[in-house]
């Protein structure tokens, strides 16, 4: 029954053994979820985001991750539909923002005053939040200044997202606060609906750049999105870069700004202090940033560095 609700209306779905089980799953994972977020065993990590010239870090994605005490890690994949269906995000994501802002507040006032945090925003969040209560009052808690968080909004989410909340992150906007499209290309949303969004990122979904190495067609689809991007006067992020081929193709696209694999995995936030502040604090107060060079057992021939180089 919940299987064909969730389906559609007017159609059927014949019971199996595995229905059973992921309903077994998921009511012991709710139930797991809430006690985890009462007992701390929710934690973030930090994706930098570079300029790809200079390999200077322009901002860190927050990422959640579970720390089940049996079952060790339970992926986002698993838990995050879970939490969105539940409506548990809206607790789950109280915590998300306050824990990010704090760090990237720890790291402001250390020096990274350039850089910023980004935090990723459900559709469920959008219909039930007052948004930009919220997100203020989070920033205030932590004496993070606005221009310092970006939120990111899957593109899905603003399809039927009410209106109230696209004013709700207007106000954001206006305040400081950046607004990301993130995983574009994937939500079908129209040309016409972009065009009246409150944002200011534009993130290409990894599918996109994988593809254009290989397929002339999504290779002129990617041309096509950064151009467009271009002209919307919209900052460009290319996310899920893992090869120094992805990499030379965005920079000759013109694409400043990457994410992904190649760069660095999601890291602790012991991690990345300890990688930006052992370059020193003169360069953080000149800067504002710091660099973050692309791993080094992915370079094939120095290339990227070469690059950085040159440029």
């Amino acid at each position: 029954m919940y299987r064909a609700k969730t389906d559609g209306r007017g159609i059927y779905r014949i019971y199996s053994p595995e229905m059973g089980a992921n309903m077994r799953r998921y009511h012991y994972l709710l139930d797991e979820m809430r006690l985890a977020i009462d007992s701390g065993n929710f934690f973030l990590t930090f994706q930098p985001v570079i300029n790809v010239d200079g390999c200077h870090i322009n901002y860190f994605e927050a990422l959640v991750r579970w720390q089940h005490p049996v079952e060790g890690t339970i992926t986002p994949d698993e838990f995050i539909p879970i939490a969105e269906n539940s409506n548990l995000i809206l607790e789950l994501g109280d915590w998300i923002l306050d824990e990010a802002c704090r760090q990237m507040a720890a790291w402001y006032n250390a020096g990274m005053k350039s850089a910023r945090i980004s935090v990723n925003i459900s559709a469920v969040q959008l219909k039930y939040k007052a948004l930009s209560e919220w997100v203020l009052t989070s920033l205030q808690k932590t004496a993070l200044p606005p221009t310092s968080l970006m939120l990111e909004i899957t593109e899905s989410c603003f399809i039927d997202a009410p209106d109230e909340a696209i004013r709700e992150l207007e106000k954001l906007r206006q305040a400081g606060v950046i607004v990301a499209i993130d995983d574009f290309g994937t939500g079908f949303s129209s040309l016409a609906v972009l065009g009246n969004l409150p944002v200011d990122v534009l993130k290409i979904d990894k599918l996109f750049v994988s593809e254009a190495m290989n397929n002339k067609k999504y290779n002129k689809i990617l041309h096509s999105i950064v151009d467009m991007a271009k002209q919307l006067e919209l900052k460009v992020v290319a996310e899920g870069i893992e090869h120094v081929e992805q990499f030379e193709l965005l920079k000759s696209l013109g694409v400043k700004y990457i994410q992904g694999y190649l760069i660095s995995r999601p890291q602790r936030s012991s991690v990345v202090g300890e990688k930006i502040f052992d370059q020193g604090y003169s360069g953080l107060a000149q800067t504002g940033t710091s660099t973050w060079l692309p791993q080094t057992s992915r370079l094939t021939s120095g290339r990227i560095l070469q690059s950085k180089a040159a440029s």
